[in-house]
This record gives structure tokens, sequence and C-alpha cells, in this order.
């Protein structure tokens, strides 16, 4: 039976080396992706490190053959057994080593139709193969789940226990006992009863019962097991499993499905099972030899081969590298310089928006918005210190609590901070909440905020508010001038409002003034349970001695909230296209669609209103939508007479939300600071149509055409160059104001 098993098991083996040879091929494929000689340059692997590792591990046999109804005995009453193993690490991943495993498996079996019992001793040896998961983990994962096959030969030597100590047979009787006559012997009524001593005395093979002669006591088997391993220091390592070792022999037990009467046994092989503990010792790697300078010695080094040495592993051999230091893993191409795909200047490894839109990105390939650019030049102009941080240091006999005066501190919830689309019912429960809104960060994540409060006291209450209605990460923020947000990591952290006199004295509890009077030393607000803030089962509580039933604030929570969208997009457009709109939430889906919401009304009159005021806009696609305890609710349910059926299910992206009139493409000839010089003058003069604006820099632009024809304008800027301004290009206006191309194009879909 077992034979017929093996082809299997080396399918396996066969399928997970290939898989194994097949990722070591991929990944050095990946590090020379785009490179026409990579077969020839490919990395020259590390040299062969003999670092062995010794193992020592005690378990116990478990028995799995021809006794028992079940076929093999309970771990609980199994023979101890012993192993020692030699490897050496392949890879991290996959280590090839030797043992020799040795012990006893026995087993007793009393049935009413039969008794049988036997003793065999065990010796193993063989190879195996180990892999432990490790380049699919973690580096800082300190246990590793292992799988291990490999083949092996064991010996055993089968004993059972037919006599006692003065050699008497044992006799089993129908009613249990054990006797030293037969039970239908003539003179049964004068038998004597025994007790079994457990010394296996008859070798089986002498006996031969079954005929079987002087079969081979000797044999091979497969193991193969799985397990964990703990990674105790560099050199330690401790490891627990269970191998099963398929036998390649039906005579382990010395019985088979040939034996005799109520001897014979199953038609398959006898197999044993270890369960162990095992303790290993990595052995360190040599140390490299030093010589008087303190650099490091070779013996018989071979100075041709580093024509083929490949620092940064990417494919490409140092001497052809012009980019000697890759990241590992990055795209290159045949001069060994990491891939720009989208010729953004910022290579692919490095670029987290894949096809960036705009022709300004910042060092991490995300495409720069106007207020972006906006914000780095105030930044790198700022004279008067308004982008400064600011330190607060102690004065003598003086103390001070509280957010600086002349820049007081407004404090937000943080409902989370997204980089890819919202599940749709976050997004309804976002839109319940009457004070939502969003801010696009630095990195192009979009974080939800909801309130607005000067008193840190009102936004923690805000905060619990929140959670109680399931929105479990809500956290307390203030806003830096970057436009990235702090959090206040619990009120009793903020460095502004801790116990000036003792902060970090354990038996003086935290006190907090009370931030609309802090000046009045009998009304402190105190935060509970300085030492354990963190405990769920223990929420902070705050407790304001003179309004200790103050009730937890929720404005807007429960009540119904009227929105207006305005248009679903593929595209994100920035804020510019939306300057004339009040009170703009942005969300993101799972669908890919950017949602542009305005207002937050309390009633559909008021909706309906808001909604006029944006179709004059020119945002005709804008309809009301109704949410209410975190679902959206069909308007008719929310207490609104309509005459024209508002969409229910806007879940694709909107087809004319704005109207194209308010969408043009222009063709800019040139911009300058002062007059155009002489030649491009005449050139400008002998064109009929050219218009001059000023832009946000004070440069005069000059520009021709205007039409909502992507096709056409282009058509007129190849004609432009062809008449002498080769630098011509299309540029994009919203109601007047500049967008970029792609924002344009997503409007007149």
């Amino acid at each position: 039976m077992m034979f017929k098993k093996l082809p299997c098991l080396l399918l396996a083996v066969g399928i997970w080396t290939s898989g194994f040879a097949q990722d070591t091929l991929a990944s050095a494929d990946s590090a020379s992706s785009s490179t026409p000689d990579a077969q020839n340059s490919r990395p020259i692997p590390p040299p062969f490190i003999f670092k062995p590792t010794v193992g020592l591990g005690v378990g116990v046999l478990s028995y799995f053959g021809d006794l028992y109804d079940k076929h093999f005995i309970s771990p609980q009453v199994s023979r101890i057994g012993y192993e020692l193993s030699l490897s050496q690490e392949l890879t991290p991943y996959l280590r090839f080593g030797f043992y020799t495993m040795f012990g006893k498996l026995g087993a007793n079996e009393r049935l009413i139709y039969r008794n049988l019992n036997f003793e065999s001793q065990i010796r193993t040896g063989g190879v195996h193969l180990e892999y432990n998961f490790s380049h699919l983990l973690k580096d800082s994962v300190k246990v590793l789940p292992w799988i291990t096959a490999g083949f092996e030969s064991f010996e055993f030597l089968t004993k059972t226990d037919l006599f006692d100590a003065a050699f008497n047979r044992y006799h089993y009787w129908s009613d249990g006992s054990i006797m030293n006559m037969a039970e239908n012997d003539p003179n049964a009524a004068f038998a004597t009863p025994l007790k079994r001593d457990y010394v296996y005395e008859s070798d089986v093979r002498e006996q031969n019962i079954d005929g079987f002669g002087k079969y081979p006591e000797r044999s091979f088997s497969i193991p193969v097991g799985f397990g964990a391993l703990f990674k105790l220091t560099p050199q330690w390592e401790a490891k627990v499993g269970a191998t099963m070792h398929f036998g390649l022999t039906d005579y382990l037990d010395g019985i088979t499905e040939n034996s005799v009467g109520s001897r014979v046994g199953n038609t398959r092989n006898d197999n044993f099972m270890y369960t162990s503990f095992t303790l290993r010792y990595n052995f360190p790697a040599p140390k490299p030899k030093i010589d008087s300078a303190g650099n490091e010695v070779y013996e018989d080094p071979d100075i041709y081969a580093l024509d083929n040495d490949d620092y940064d592993q990417d494919g490409v051999p140092d001497l052809k590298d012009s980019c000697g230091e890759t990241p590992r893993g990055a795209r290159v191409n045949i001069r060994g310089c990491p891939l720009d795909d989208d010729l953004d200047l910022v290579p692919d490894y490095r670029d987290k928006e894949d096809k960036s839109v705009g022709p300004w990105v910042n060092e991490q390939g995300i495409t720069l918005t106007d207020s972006m650019i906006l914000l780095s030049y105030e930044m790198y102009m700022d004279s008067t210190g308004k982008f400064a941080q600011r330190v607060i240091l102690p004065v003598a006999g003086k103390s001070y609590i509280g957010p600086t005066p002349s820049d007081p501190k407004k404090y937000s919830i943080s409902l989370g901070t997204y980089k890819n689309g919202l599940p749709n019912d976050l997004m309804t429960k976002f839109l319940s909440i009457s004070d939502i809104r969003n801010s696009i960060l630095p990195d192009s994540s979009t974080i939800y905020l909801a309130g607005k409060y000067d008193d840190l006291r009102a936004a923690e209450k805000r905060r619990r508010a929140l959670i109680q209605q399931g929105i479990t990460v809500a956290t307390v923020v203030y806003e830096n001038p970057d436009g990235s947000f702090k959090e206040v990591k619990g009120i009793f952290t903020d460095p502004s409002l801790v116990d000036p006199k003792d902060p970090k004295d354990p038996k003086d509890p935290l006190v907090i003034k009370d931030p609309k009077d802090p000046k009045d030393p009998k009304d402190p607000l105190v935060i509970n349970d300085p030492k354990d803030p963190k405990d769920p089962k223990d929420p902070l509580v705050i407790n304001d001695p003179k309004y200790p039933k103050d009730p937890v604030v929720q404005p807007g929570d429960g009540e119904l909230v009227f929105r207006v969208q305005l248009g679903a997009f593929k595209r994100r457009l920035s804020k510019s296209v939306f300057a004339d709109v009040p009170d703009l939430i942005e969300l993101k889906g799972e669908d890919g669609l950017y949602r542009y919401m305005t207002g937050s009304m309390k009633t559909f009159d008021d909706a309906a209103g808001h909604k006029i005021n944006m179709l004059v806009k020119g945002y005709k696609g804008a309809f009301i939508v109704a949410y209410k305890n975190g679902k959206r609710v069909p308007l008719t349910d929310a207490g609104a007479i309509i005459m024209k059926r508002e969409p229910e299910t806007p879940d694709s992206a909107s087809s004319n939300a704005v109207s194209k009139s308010l969408v043009s493409f222009k063709v800019q000839l040139g911009a300058f600071r002062d007059a155009p010089p002489p030649e491009v003058s005449a050139k400008l003069n002998a064109l009929s149509g050219i218009e001059q604006s000023t832009t946000t820099a004070g440069l005069t632009r000059y520009t021709v055409g205007n039409t909502n024809n992507y096709e056409q304008i282009t058509n007129m800027k190849r004609e432009m160059r062809e008449k002498g301004f080769p630098d011509a290009f299309v540029i994009a206006f919203f109601k007047g104001e500049p967008i970029t191309i792609q924002e344009a194009l997503e409007l007149l879909k």
C-alpha cells in the first residue's frame, strides 16, 4: 500500500521543489527586468559558508500498524525516543540535514478473540529537507511554521512477551484472566493464574508462528512532518513538531495480512510517528582574517571575478551599472538605473502614484495640486515665523497651562485616514454625521473629521459619542501648519495640559485645569485612572466636580441630514474646480469613484434651495440625498414631497454632471515677465484672436483659441507649433480658473 502512495509523495515533493526553483528564477528575473543581456549579468551567488546546526531532541514514538481496532496507539502510552541531527542552511528558508533516531515502539492488544503484544527497538538514520516559510513573513517574526520531508533507513528488533519469569506460557481465557493452561485443556480445572511481567523475551522472527522465516529486520521509510520553530537567540532555536514515518515494510509488529488464524492483519504497511521537542544550536560563521591595517584578507582571490561583481544585485554588473546602489527588487534598465514608467523623474520604486496626472510632482511622485504648490512656496518664502515651531519656555515663578494665546488649537475628531476607497456602509455612516468634512493629506490619503472645538473637554466628549455610534477609531486631533494632523493621545498626555508642578509623580493624580476657567483653583478638571488609562475595561472618565452629570454632546446625531451630490467621477478633482461650492465633501468609494457633496441641511426645503443654487452655478447633475442613523433613506421616507424622482443609487460615474460650457481649452503660446522678445512679438502680431492674462506668478500669459472640444484644441496646438511656437501646449479652465487637462476631460464625460 505504501508503494502506491510513494508516487504521490514524490510528485508533491517535485512540485514543491519546482515552485522553489521558479521562485528563485523569478526573483532573479525581476531584478533584471528590462535588461536585454540579463542572462550574462545574473547576480553572482554568495559563497557557500559551512555553518552547521546541531540538534538534540526527545519525544515519543507512536505505533500505527496491524494491532488494535483503530490500528494505532494513543501517544499517552507511547515509548520514549531520542534524536540527534546535523543540518546546514541552504537559504534562510530551506535547510538540508542528516539525523539519527533511536527508541522503543510497542503495543499491547487485549481483545475477546486475540491477545497480542510486542516491543521493538528502533534505530533510524536519514536525510531531510526542512522549509520554514521565513521569506513570506516579516523579519521580526520569532515563531516560524515548518514542514519537512526526507528518506531514511531503519532497523527494528521485535520481541513479544509470551512467558513469565518462571517461564510459564501465558494463556488468555475468555473471562479476561491469564492462566498457565489453555482454557480447553483437559486439566484446566487445575490451572493457576499468572501475572504478566511485561518482559519481552521472545524474538518474534525466531518464533516463526506464521511461517515467515528469517525475514529482514531492516527497511526504508519516508518521513513527512510539520511543526513550529522558535528563534530564541541568533544561535539557539527550539523546535516542536510531529513526523510520520511511512514504512516500506509490514513486519514491524510481526503481523501481516498473511498471518494465520486470528493473527491476520490489514493490508497496509506499518508506520510510526515521532512527536518531539528539539533544542538546536547554530554554529556562527568563521570570522574573516584581518591584517594589521584592518582590511579583510582573502586567500587566492579571483581578480577576474570582479568583472561580474554586482554590488546592488540588480542583474547589471558594476562595470556596466550607472546607478550602483539601486534598492533591492527595483526594476532597472540596461544601464542598471531604476525605471520611470510615467516619466515624472521619480523612479517607480519610490513613486506612490503609478500615473501622474500633472506635469509637477513631489519627491514621492504624487501630483502637486495648486494648494500644495502654494503651501510649499509660502513655507519657503516665510519670513514672519508663520510656519515655525513654537517652544514655550517656563518663566520663573509662573506656570502656563493651555495653548499659545496667539495660536489657539482647534480640536477635531478624526474618523480615520484612508488611502483606498470607503466601504458603502462606512460611507453612509460618515454622511449621517452632520458636521463631517475631509482633508487631503500630503501623501494623497484622505482624513475624515467631525467638529471643530476650542475646548478640549468638548472634543473628548464628542469622541466618546462617536465611539458609542460604532466609530471605534475616533481620536482627538489638531491640525499642524503643514496640513498634517497631530493626535492628542488621551487628554492627560497633551503637554500643554499636564500638571506643571509634578507631571511624573504617580502619587499625585493628574490635574487638568478647566479650559474655560484655567485660573479657578477650586474647579479642576480631574482625569481618573492615571495609572492605567489604556485599560479597555476601565475607560477614561472625565469628572467635572461642578457638572458631574454633564451629558455627552451629540450634535446632529440621530437627526435627518440632507446633502446635495454634485457628481461622481473616476478621477480626483482639485478643490479649484469647486472653488464656489461651500462645505464641499469628497468621498472615495470601494468602486474607485470620487463623490463630491455639499451642504448639511436639516430640512428638505433648505436642501432644495441649495440644490437650485448649485444648478445655477452650472452643476446640472446635482441631486438631493438624505441620511439618518448611519443609513441612506429615501426622500419620501424623509418627509419630502417631490415632483421629480431623485437618483436612488448613484453608483456610476456621472454623465454631464456639470455644464460643458463651463469647461474650456486654450493653447498657451508663452508667458513673459516683461514684453516678449521682438521675434516672438512679430509672430504674435501675425495671429488673430490672441488673449492676454496675468498668472499667479505675475507673468503675462499669451493664449489663442477657446473651445471645450479637446480634439479641436489639440489640432490648434499642432498648428501653432508649425507657425513658430514650438513650446505651445494646451491648458484648461473651469469657470475661468485654471485646472488640469485630466480634470477638464473628466468634467466633460
